[in-house]
């Protein structure tokens, strides 16, 4: 008599199972990390544009007549980054921004940058 070690299909339908309820539990936690993550890195982003607003403001001559001046956020964005003031970053403020966050610059170079998100603006 031959005696063949094999899974049941019982078995194999209850492995199924717990595996789909650690995967019930599990995905909800790790999209919420995701979210933590996206916020803590718009965060970070905006203290660099922070730190090279007061660059500029130090640095240059007649900086806040020419941040006044500049008609937009993407404006402002480029007298920073024309300024090479913000090393190895993305040449537009979009590519700049994570996703799903938008930056707004303050009019006046010693205030600070503003986020908003899918929830409203996010404090840092």
């Amino acid at each position: 008599m031959h005696s063949k070690k094999a899974f049941t299909l019982i078995e194999i339908l209850i492995c199924v199972g717990v595996l789909g309820l650690l995967a019930t539990f599990t995905v909800p936690k790790l999209r919420g990390i995701v979210g933590v993550t996206n916020v803590a890195t718009a965060k970070t982003m905006a203290h660099g544009l922070n730190g090279a607003m007061f660059a500029y403001y130090e640095t240059i001559s007649g900086a806040q007549t020419a941040w006044t001046a500049a008609a937009d956020d993407e404006t402002k964005y480029q007298l920073l980054y024309g300024a090479q003031l913000l090393p190895n970053a993305p040449a537009t403020l979009a590519g700049y921004s994570p996703s799903g966050f938008t930056f707004t610059f303050p009019s006046l170079l010693t205030a600070r940058v503003v986020i908003t998100g899918s929830s409203g603006v996010v404090a840092y």
